[in-house]
């Protein structure tokens, strides 16, 4: 679905249930999508992706209130970030089938956006005990992929804030170092505040 009008303030509607919706795909302004996701109920949701295009509207407190209301829903115990030169994609998943994707297809403003999800969303990741960061280059004329020169390095840090459960970090090789020059410079009293409950740091997968 991509649909981006200007919001207008609509009067308050019963919510409508939809009883065999499983997936979910949006591409437009986070304001549209608010409005419309307060209004329905997808009990047995198993994927939901939304793809903002305008960052200075990215405001989703429905969408908490969404993803709580599906009724198989339990704490995701799994939180993906996945760069791309297409951008970068943040996932949430559950032991069982349920999915929350967030897409961003272009990083023209740095780590911003990201570190504004992952901050809204931070009261689902109590459970999330497993962090994972990706990062590829789709295409082969590029000698680096694009969110190599919009991501600072410090601005790596940036992502671990809300993940105080994580017990295992995860990154690719690709996105390795990257982190670890991120990380050194922080002193072990700094780290330990950063992620409390990481035992295991892994590297080397795709």
């Amino acid at each position: 679905m991509s649909f981006d009008p200007e919001p207008t303030s609509l009067p308050s509607l019963p919510r409508a249930v939809l009883p065999a919706l499983t997936y979910f795909s949006f591409k437009g302004n986070t304001s549209y999508s608010e409005d419309l996701i307060s209004r329905i109920d997808a009990p047995i949701l198993w994927t939901f992706l939304i793809t903002p295009q305008v960052f200075t509207l990215l405001h989703i407190p429905q969408l908490l209130q969404f993803v709580n209301r599906v009724e198989e829903f339990k704490s995701p115990t799994r939180a993906v970030l996945e760069f791309n030169d297409l951008g970068v994609e943040f996932k949430l998943k559950t032991l069982d089938s349920f999915k929350l994707g967030i897409r961003f297809n272009y990083l023209r403003e740095g780590a911003g956006p990201m570190k504004f999800v992952c901050h809204e969303l931070s009261p689902l990741f109590s459970c999330v005990d497993s962090l994972d960061l990706c990062g590829e280059t789709l295409s082969r004329d590029l000698e680096e992929p694009v969110w190599w020169c919009c991501i600072l390095p410090t601005q790596w840090l940036d992502f671990f804030h809300p993940f105080i459960p994580t017990q295992t970090l995860c990154v690719s090789c690709k996105l390795f170092l990257y982190v670890v020059y991120a990380l050194q410079d922080l002193t072990d009293e700094e780290a330990t505040e950063m992620l409390p409950k990481l035992r295991t740091l892994l590297e080397g997968f795709a």
